[in-house]
């Protein structure tokens, strides 16, 4: 098989045939879509990002001289004089969680349908802190991995404190270097401007200042999403909001059993979980079963409060946890207190928006 970069298409095509699959076949084993395999083999997408060609690959079942061969046809598609591409496909892995989502079916079916509409570039999750707005968002992501064929990279702002050092953290997370003496900026579009893919930015409350750089990058990127997570939204021309509630609460007018999972609200399951990881041997009666429900109530379904709380059972029971739970409310919530960086006033971020819509 030709090995010139120009045949990427041709040898993708002879090794699916060989392999005889479809392109749906090919798709959903590499959890791809259909649409990015076919603009691969028709040589449409010449730069596919390095994850992609190790999911076609595992997915074919190639050797390591086949997936050399494939690799081969990618080097030198990118600007060299703006960026060196990242060696190590990983770098825009998704969080790993080993257990299940508690309670987010319709949230993120919700989340799932807006990024794959053409007209939503930016998609906010917003909400207060501890609400679920990283986990919604990584889950979410992680199902929408086949709709961007150059993947999916996840970008943590909450350990800044300034707004300037967002885009090089962008850079960093994607594994991007220096070369040629380009800004970050430069080095950035340079990488993402005809690239299908996702960025996750998280805890951007912290950063709001730098909302006008994600604006520039979307303009400067046609193919490029943007998910991010912010205790308010960016104030950005395009920007799509979705509010991220608080997990369902309990009857309490009613008792469960607790072997009635299908039945418990969500913030009891997630509360019952946490507690039996903190004290395995704590029986749920409707005594303290009732307690639970009240304890959800009281902390609104908030689920950071809520495993917070439930780890306590360690040393109280639910019945006790309830009665010195307004003592401790505060700390369990976060005092409600807003970082001070995300306490943005209006004339601020109306000039953000008027910033933006000037670009655009």
């Amino acid at each position: 098989m030709s090995d010139r970069p120009e045949h990427l298409g041709a040898l993708l095509r002879r090794h699916r045939e060989g392999a005889g699959f479809s392109q749906e076949e090919l798709a959903e084993r590499a959890g791809l879509s259909k649409n990015a395999i076919g603009a691969l083999e028709r040589g449409e997408r010449r730069r596919p990002h390095p994850d992609t060609l190790r999911r076609l690959a595992d997915a074919l079942g190639l050797t390591q001289a086949d997936r050399a061969s494939i690799a081969a046809t990618t080097r030198g598609r990118s600007e060299p004089s703006a960026t060196v591409e990242p060696d190590d496909p990983s770098i825009c892995a998704l969080p790993e969680h080993m257990e299940r989502l508690i309670g987010r079916g319709c949230e993120g079916r919700d989340v799932l349908h807006l990024l794959g509409q053409p007209e939503v570039r930016l998609l906010t999750l917003t909400g207060p802190g501890g609400v679920g707005k990283t986990r919604l968002a990584v889950e979410a992501a992680r199902r929408a991995f086949g709709l961007f064929p150059d993947g999916v990279a996840f970008v943590p702002l909450a350990p800044l404190n300034d707004p300037t050092f967002v885009i090089p953290t962008v850079v960093h997370a994607l594994g991007l270097r220096e070369a040629g003496g380009h800004t970050p900026r430069k080095i950035l579009q340079s990488y993402l401007r005809d690239r299908e893919m996702l960025l996750v930015l998280d805890n951007f409350e912290h950063v709001l200042d730098a909302a006008t750089e994600v604006a520039d990058l979307l303009l400067a990127c046609p193919q490029l999403k943007a998910l991010a997570t912010s205790r308010e939204r960016l104030r950005l021309q395009g920007e799509q909001e979705y509010p991220v509630p608080p997990l369902v609460l309990p009857d309490l007018s009613r008792v469960r059993p607790i072997e009635d999972g299908a039945q418990e609200a969500a913030s009891v399951q997630l509360f019952v979980r946490r507690a039996r990881q903190a004290s395995p041997s704590l029986e749920f009666t409707p005594s303290n079963l009732r307690s639970i429900a009240m304890i959800c109530h009281k902390l609104d379904g908030l689920p950071l409060a809520l495993e917070l709380a439930a780890a306590r059972v360690k040393l109280l029971p639910p019945t006790d946890l309830l009665q010195r739970l307004d003592r401790s409310l505060p700390l369990l919530t976060g005092g409600g207190a807003r970082p001070a960086r995300a306490a943005a006033d209006d004339a601020r971020c109306d000039r953000l928006e008027l910033q933006s819509a000037a670009r655009a």
